[in-house]
């Protein structure tokens, strides 16, 4: 059986080092430094791979049935994105801002209880494909909302420093106002596409087990209004009727609600308990 704790504290160790080469490189230029971030980094993200395909070998179900395994793949998408922004953005704000966001994200695996074990409900009916599309398309969304609202936060610093006429370092570092609203807009169309399928998914999954029941779960109340918070915004966005720094306001309080609803799963009455 893999040492999931010893595992997960060389990628904390990995991923260190990688925030820490770039947190360097913004004050000292260098090329080699560079190269060595990008590629501690793919190395992080390669093993971060390997490890959970050996753990989906080891158990023999796709590994996303408790908190530990929710909260290992969360990490594993910040991680994708943060190459991604690496590798075609090359904005080294936000790829630095994820790998803190991944980094806290590790050290909470750390601490979840009951690590690598399922919940002793689960049973047959719980590895339908159904719902692993569910979870794995809805878990993905939401870290391409965790990139959108890190999209929001800078925008609206940034607006801050333009109109207050204060220049630093990290308004050298930043992109456009124009390229940070536009990014904000593609993760939010992106995700809710993905959040949509997962919904839909779920919904399919759901309606065989529980039958129209689970519609009155606190869990699925706040999914219905987390995918219309982000269709009121591409919405609004579409049509011109918010200017850029009111959707950033709102594409933050839709986050919110992303985080209300993670959680509730945890703390409150909910079908989504057994995870």
């Amino acid at each position: 059986m893999i040492n999931m704790n010893g595992w997960i504290l060389f990628l904390l160790l990995i991923y260190s080092s990688s925030f820490g080469i770039r947190m360097t490189n913004q004050f000292i230029t260098s090329f080699k430094l560079k190269k060595w971030a990008k590629i501690s980094l793919l190395f992080g993200g390669l093993l971060h791979l390997l490890i959970f395909l050996i753990n989906f070998i080891e158990k023999g179900y796709f590994p996303l049935l408790t908190i530990f395994e929710v909260l290992y793949f969360y990490s594993f998408i910040m991680i994708i994105l943060a190459i991604f922004i690496q590798q075609f953005f090359q904005v080294d704000v936000f790829e630095i801002l994820i790998l803190f966001v991944l980094f806290i994200g590790l050290i909470l695996l750390l601490l979840a209880e009951s690590v690598g074990e399922t919940s002793p409900t689960i049973d047959e009916h719980f590895l339908s494909r159904f719902l692993f599309l569910h979870i794995g398309l809805t878990l993905t969304s939401y870290g391409v909302f965790s990139l959108s609202a890190l999209f929001s936060i800078f925008f609206l610093m940034y607006d801050r420093l333009l109109k207050q006429k204060k220049w630093n370092l990290l308004t050298k570092k930043m992109p456009s106002l124009q390229r940070l609203e536009k990014n904000i807009f593609l993760a939010n169309l992106f995700g809710t596409l993905l959040l949509f399928m997962g919904l839909l998914f779920g919904s399919i999954w759901a309606t065989s087990f529980f039958h129209l029941k689970f519609f009155y779960d606190l869990k699925v109340i706040i999914s219905i209004i987390v995918f219309i918070m982000y269709l009121v915004f591409l919405i609004q966005r579409q049509k011109g009727n918010w200017i850029s720094k009111q959707l950033s306001q709102w594409n933050l309080l839709s986050f919110v609600m992303v985080l209300i609803n993670f959680l509730i799963s945890y703390y409150f009455e909910s079908f989504h308990h057994w995870l």
